[in-house]
């Protein structure tokens, strides 16, 4: 069993960040078209090799900016499509285990009478019902060795460290 910790705050602030510097790229390299590589363009001195060159180097850098640019805006929808996944995921689980604990709570004539009992009921079930599932498994064959094949192998360590 795997702990991921998710920030929001933190996904949420980078990927603004991304998108700002992605806008800001692509600003400037608009910037360098209209302010160095169309007056160079419009130049009526005669072409000569200095111009041909400052162009070609004004050009890399304005496709080096575009490409900068759009690999920060798709970083900045990925951790967006991450945040939105996380919150999808939350929700199912959260879902899960209200249902988890609606049926223990049925299947075991539980009344729950305010929100702070079922509060302490949604995080006790999960505990109570791996507890019953290593008792039932325990029950069933030698007490030692189904232990030690619950900790080793059936992921006890997992539920029981956290």
């Amino acid at each position: 069993m795997s702990l991921v910790k998710i920030n929001y705050h933190s996904l949420k602030q980078a990927s603004e960040k991304s998108a700002k510097v992605s806008k800001e790229l692509n600003e400037y390299a608009t910037a360098l078209r209209s302010s160095v590589k169309s007056p160079l363009a419009e130049y009526s001195g005669g072409e000569n090799t200095s111009i041909s060159t400052i162009s070609s180097h004004v050009q890399y850098k304005m496709n080096s900016l575009y490409s900068l640019s759009e690999n920060y805006a798709k970083f900045a929808n990925t951790l967006s499509s991450l945040i939105d996944a996380c919150d999808d995921a939350e929700r199912s689980v959260k879902g899960k285990i209200s249902s988890f604990s609606t049926t223990f709570q049925s299947n075991h004539n539980i009344k729950i009478d305010n929100s702070n009992q079922k509060i302490a009921l949604t995080i006790l079930v999960p505990y109570i019902s791996i507890s019953l599932m290593a008792y039932e498994y325990i029950q069933n064959t030698d007490l030692y060795e189904s232990i030690e094949n619950w900790w080793q192998f059936e992921g006890g360590k997992e539920y029981t460290l956290g």
